[in-house]
């Protein structure tokens, strides 16, 4: 009897060797992929995404590969953009399990771009989506991020049909409270260049500026601590504006 339970423990020994083996070999074979594909365990979610970390930060790759690994279903709700996106809990906001929130602080328009594809592959009902200030943080033109933004619209449009896109305008900055060399003539120049463009495309604008914003075309203090992003109270009338569209 003993010598049986001996053969038992042995050989349980060894299978968990074993497993331990594969598991360890599979993190670190996870952690150190920063190729143009990002394998998940699931072979059938493979995504192409550039996660250089010479072009993204640490923050866009962390965000990006913790997505692909998330399990969204099909038909969700995905508010998509930058830091304005990410810090708002929307899920919470509108008491709706259904809204996934794919924002990335610091993200472009070609950061989406180049991650859009873990978003369209769940085929989302509808897409809400805010970018373009970190873009002109840069200094690029409003005819470089209306191009992107045409082809993120038109990819949406490619690989998730059935998918209803919001679009929503930037909203103002606040230069007494935030140090930038962003002008306001630059969010009011594409702002207008992306109502043409959901024109054109036939997609829903959604102009949020004028209820931010207050005298010398400012982010209203009240909606606001740091100058630029929004308080709990400015995300508040951000949902009244969008709620009858969610």
């Amino acid at each position: 009897m003993v010598k049986k339970n001996a053969v038992i423990i042995t050989i349980f020994l060894l299978l968990y060797i074993m497993f331990s083996r594969n598991t360890v070999s599979e993190i670190v074979g996870g952690a150190s992929n920063t190729n143009n594909e990002y394998k998940t365990e699931d072979v059938s979610r493979k995504i192409n995404i550039d996660l250089n970390p010479e072009k993204f930060s640490d923050h866009y790759i962390d965000r990006v590969t913790t997505f692909i690994n998330l399990r969204s279903n099909n038909g969700e709700i995905v508010f998509l953009g930058d830091s304005l996106i990410e810090i708002c809990e929307w899920s919470e906001l509108f008491n709706n399990p259904s809204i996934k929130n794919r924002g990335i602080s610091g993200d472009t328009t070609y950061g989406v771009l180049n991650r859009l594809e873990e978003i369209t592959i769940v085929k989302p009902s509808k897409i809400f989506m805010m970018l373009g200030i970190n873009d002109i943080g840069k200094c690029r033109t409003t005819q470089s991020i209306i191009e992107d933004y045409e082809k993120i619209l038109n990819k949406i449009k490619e690989n998730s049909p059935n998918t209803k896109v919001y679009v929503h305008s930037v909203l103002p900055i606040n230069k007494e409270k935030f140090t930038t060399h962003t002008k306001v003539e630059e969010i009011l120049d594409l702002n207008n260049s992306l109502n043409k463009l959901c024109v054109k495309l036939k997609v829903e604008y959604i102009n949020l500026y004028p209820l931010f914003v207050v005298a010398d075309n400012k982010l209203n203090p009240q909606y606001t601590t740091a100058g630029i992003h929004l308080n709990g109270d400015g995300y508040l009338i951000w949902k009244e504006a969008i709620k009858r569209f969610v």
